[in-house]
């Protein structure tokens, strides 16, 4: 067969499957329209189901131009006639400013009818209020109950709260087993962050017998959602050798896939590397950029890191006043070494002025909180001061309650 005739039979089967695609959107876009006709009818008339259908047209787009304030209208009026999935929606639209100013308060008390009528969703939306403390007093017990009843019914978001509250002993008694079957559950319907957690019961034996193959067949699910966490987690496993063979590129991909939705343990993992030379060729201007955007996030072990930067000149302009910052900010989270090495800073005027009583309290919450070498740093300092000095910096330690470091 000539190669012009296999040309003309195949854009003559392309443009007879783009003529199909054109004749089942058009269709498609007939019988939305045909919907909206017919709920529209029935909403004029009264009916709630038709006026929650007609709301929900507006609120998504589909079929009629996104109209917000439209779609609260709509479903007022069939929350008003006591329509449960309308009540939910309605405290949805309160609790997040869509179509009405933000009110807590009303949110939770539509959620709240809604959910009296047995809505799974809505018992869900008012748990995590309770969990949360929007609109109403925070109550993790309340928020338990509430997740528990909705998680029953099926309702997989329920089931992972659920599944969390178990895990972390959240307004129950802890129980890793239950928490875990949660999990599963949730998994099971596909829901990305179970089966990321799922995975990290199995890689940990939190629950389950430790299975780390099965654990990254679940990263792997989640990370087809696109999960960060789960491509954080994969990356883990490629780069430990946990059910996978060790891979540094494999690794590396899944780290940058999560640094750049801005999951901040993959952009500090990846400021590591590139310290550190592991993996890739040592950059110190690739780890200073990881390692500030993570410490934008609040993470302290960035924020010691980017400090310790700033301080030597690694990868961005010497900066001892900003280094300075940075470990203040790291050590005020709790991290260990930020302390020791701010105590340093201030008994050396190094980025900040010299004031021993600072240096001596870094250096003793450091000290108190494991770091032997801070003791000694601490001691030296002591030697420097007079009586009255130590007492008062031994005070300042005392009362000093820097938050705990969970990075």
């Amino acid at each position: 067969m000539k190669t012009s005739n296999i040309r003309y039979r195949l854009l003559t089967a392309l443009g007879v499957s783009f003529h199909l695609l054109g004749v089942l959107a058009h269709a498609e876009a007939e019988g939305i329209a045909e919907k909206i006709r017919i709920n529209r009818k029935g909403a004029e008339e009264g009916h709630p189901v038709a006026q929650y259908n007609i709301g929900y047209f507006y609120e998504t787009g589909n079929g009629v131009p996104k109209d917000l304030k439209e779609a609260v209208k709509w479903y007022r009026m069939a929350a008003e006639q006591k329509l449960a999935p309308a009540q939910n929606n309605l405290g949805n639209c309160y609790q997040n400013g869509k179509g009405v100013p933000k009110n807590p308060a009303e949110a939770v008390k539509w959620y709240r009818m809604a959910a009296e009528q047995g809505n799974a969703s809505a018992m869900y939306n008012l748990g995590n209020c309770h969990f949360n403390g929007i609109g109403v007093d925070k109550d993790q017990m309340k928020a338990f109950k509430l997740f528990r009843s909705s998680a029953e019914k099926g309702h997989a978001n329920a089931q992972f709260s659920l599944g969390s509250c178990y895990s972390h002993g959240t307004g129950v008694v802890k129980d890793v087993t239950e928490g875990a079957k949660w999990y599963r559950k949730a998994a099971d319907q596909g829901h990305a962050m179970a089966q990321s957690n799922l995975g990290l019961c199995y890689q940990n034996g939190n629950g389950v017998k430790m299975d780390v193959v099965k654990a990254v067949g679940l990263f792997r699910k989640a990370t087809d959602q696109g999960l960060a966490q789960a491509q954080f987690n994969l990356a883990n496993c490629y780069f430990f050798g946990r059910g996978v063979p060790v891979d540094g590129d494999e690794s590396m991909k899944w780290y940058r896939k999560a640094a750049d939705q801005g999951f901040v343990g993959a952009q500090y993992n990846l400021g590591l590397i590139h310290q550190k030379g592991e993996i890739v060729e040592q950059n110190a201007d690739e780890a200073a950029n990881w390692f500030m955007k993570a410490a934008l996030q609040e993470h302290s072990g960035g924020q010691f890191q980017i400090g310790l930067c700033y301080l030597t000149g690694a990868g961005i302009q010497q900066n001892l006043e900003e280094g300075a910052s940075w470990y203040q900010k790291a050590a005020e989270q709790g991290h260990l070494e930020a302390q020791r090495n701010l105590g340093h800073c201030y008994a050396n005027d190094y980025g900040v002025p010299l004031d021993l009583v600072k240096a001596y309290m870094w250096l003793d919450i450091s000290a108190r909180g494991g770091l032997k070498d801070s003791a000694e740093g601490r001691d030296e300092v002591a030697r420097q001061m007079t009586p009255e000095q130590i007492a008062e910096a031994k005070k300042l330690s005392q009362e000093s309650k820097p938050s705990k470091d969970d990075n």
